[in-house]
């Protein structure tokens, strides 16, 4: 028998090795379709969890953004009565202060809903920008005034360090303006009382940084790709509150701007936001609009000619007779002094002063009419410096006119709280600045012409602040207690108002435009007249001795010379007629 044994690939071992094979060739097919189907549904699901997301995000935003203009109607009416209140007069103390903590956390209910829409506008690529060169230095030291109160008040040392002077960079000044703010806004919130914040600003030649950095919270490492995400919030320091869209505007502007945002941070050790803006305007497409470089614009508008201007002044001034006032300027920028001394110097004797500190001094000497101050200034802001003028009771009678770069609602409305008369934003028109402090003048000297020679003024209406009101009617009290004495004089006068001559003599001044001696002639002759119509029974000469005249004739003299009508005359013209149907 011949036995043909087949080849291996027809042997049976062979034909299980192949079904083998196939059936794993199959198994694998079938387990990668079914991978690949699982992908394709996880996709699809996380795509559509992600559009239901969004959806929910814009519907957020939409419903925000709709009802953001519903709310800031009655906010303006909040802020509008408030206002009112404020301005009324008629509040004590602590209504005032409870009414002024209703309008500043109105104004920062509004400031919000303002960051909302700006957000919803910059989500939907409709925030344009509107670049210039501007000095970011400035900017940074703006905000560093504006929050060095607030530290404070919280005694948190809040510091600036800056390697320049002046570092020109491109950029729309308004949105950099919120970056700035959202950052030292966050840092002062979760900063705990006591704590530190520093703000650094770095120059290079293409481009510069500027940080904000604190001792607060901190934020995790795992949060740190995620804080930049809108409506995100931390969870260990939720408690501070937040909308959770500051950060996230932030980042798009600086973004929009071709720069960097970052940040570094540890739990518990605080936080630093660093933002590198590039130098120049190469990196900004032809697309975004360029405006008039900030530098280039003046402090002051000269609309009209200077020497129209001081003309036209002038004359205003010698038909009023209000040429022999002081003026006092405190501005730390020389050209900006320069060019107000050019301006008031044919009006006003004009003195000028660097810095708030070397002013206030300048202010006790010299104790001026006027006093025109900056607000953005080293050492001691005009702030601080209008608010020492109006709390000592030997300047607090001096009108003082603040000039600031500060336009915002809120800052003029502190400025106008702590004393200051007129509140003026940079740029300026100057013959609008020039006709204020002279309207402001001659009304003072108005009010004082009319208490010296009017009968029913009284010296308590002209006082400009409640200190100058005690003041007068102290004095008033003084010299009404002692009428009858005529051994009372200037030095007993000062020695029972508890003040020296000099401070009497300014203080007497600067608020009636009077003397002390004619002060007290004044409220003499006041009470002469109220006697010449209410006591008939008195005589001219009994009036004289009963008001400390020793002599009937000088009193008939001062008499005429005050109300320009002898003391019998007064009296016949006052005399009641004899049909009662004409009294």
């Amino acid at each position: 028998d011949i036995t043909i044994t087949p080849p291996f690939y027809a042997t049976w071992w062979a034909y299980t090795i192949y079904v083998c094979v196939i059936l794993t060739i199959i198994f694998f097919i079938v387990r990668e379709y079914r991978i690949r189907l699982f992908l394709k549904t996880s996709l699809d699901f996380e795509l559509r969890e992600k559009q239901y997301i969004e959806e929910m995000n814009q519907s957020k935003l939409r419903f925000f953004t709709n009802i953001s203009h519903e709310i800031r109607t009655p906010i303006t009416l909040i802020l509008g009565q408030v206002d009112l209140l404020l301005n009324s007069g008629k509040l004590s103390t602590y209504a005032y202060s409870k009414l002024l903590n209703i309008h500043k956390n109105a104004g920062n209910l509004k400031s919000l809903i303002t960051e909302l829409l700006d957000f919803r506008k910059q989500e939907q690529g409709l925030l344009k920008l509107k670049v210039s060169q501007f000095d970011l230095y400035s900017l940074l030291k703006e905000h560093y005034v504006l929050f060095k109160e607030l530290a404070a008040n919280r005694n948190i040392s809040f510091v600036l360090h800056a390697d320049c002077e002046q570092c020109l960079v491109w950029g729309d000044r308004m949105q950099i303006q919120k970056v700035v703010n959202n950052l030292l806004s966050n840092a002062f919130k979760y900063t705990s009382d006591g704590g530190t914040i520093r703000m650094e600003l770095a120059d290079g030649t293409e481009e510069c940084m500027f940080s904000v950095s604190d001792n607060g919270a901190g934020i995790s490492e795992e949060d740190y790709v995620k804080i930049f995400e809108r409506f995100y919030q931390v969870e260990n320091i939720g408690q501070y509150g937040g909308t959770g869209i500051g950060l996230a505007l932030s980042q798009g502007i600086v973004k929009a701007h071709q720069g960097d945002i970052t940040v570094e941070s540890q739990l518990g050790k605080g936080s630093c936001f660093k933002v590198t803006l590039k130098k120049g305007d190469a990196h900004f497409d032809s697309s975004v609009a360029r405006v008039e470089p900030e530098q280039d614009k003046e402090y002051i508008y000269y609309s009209e000619d200077k020497e129209l201007l001081v003309k036209e002044v002038q004359s205003a001034q010698s038909e009023s007779g209000t040429t022999d006032c002081k003026l006092l300027v405190i501005d730390d920028n020389e050209e900006i002094r320069n060019i107000l001394v050019d301006i008031f110097s044919p009006l006003y004797t004009v003195e000028t002063a660097s810095d708030g500190k070397e002013g206030y001094e300048k202010v006790k000497v010299m104790q001026p009419d006027l006093v025109i101050s900056d607000i953005m200034m080293p050492g001691m802001p005009g702030t601080e410096l209008c608010a020492k003028i109006k709390n000592n009771i030997e300047t607090c009678h001096i009108p003082v006119v603040l000039l600031t770069a500060l336009s915002a609602p809120e800052r003029e409305l502190e400025g106008l709280r702590i004393g200051a008369d007129i509140y003026v934003v940079k740029p300026f028109n100057m013959r609008r600045l020039v006709m204020q402090c002279n309207n402001l003048i001659n009304t003072r000297r108005l009010l004082q012409n009319k208490y010296a020679h009017q009968l029913d003024s009284k010296a308590e209406k002209i006082a400009t602040n409640e200190l100058d009101q005690k003041f007068i009617e102290q004095a008033t009290q003084v010299v009404e207690d002692n009428m009858e004495n005529p051994e009372f004089s200037v030095d007993t006068f000062s020695r029972e108002m508890g003040v020296g001559r000099t401070v009497l003599f300014q203080k007497i001044k600067g608020i009636t435009g009077s003397t002390p001696n004619n002060f007290i002639m004044n409220l003499r002759l006041k009470k002469a007249a109220y006697f010449l119509l209410n006591a008939p029974e008195m005589n001219i000469s009994d009036i004289a001795y009963r008001l400390g005249f020793g002599n009937p004739q000088y009193f008939n003299k001062c008499f005429k010379e005050l109300f320009d009508i002898a003391p019998t005359q007064y009296r016949k013209s006052h005399d009641a007629p004899s049909d009662p149907s004409v009294k």
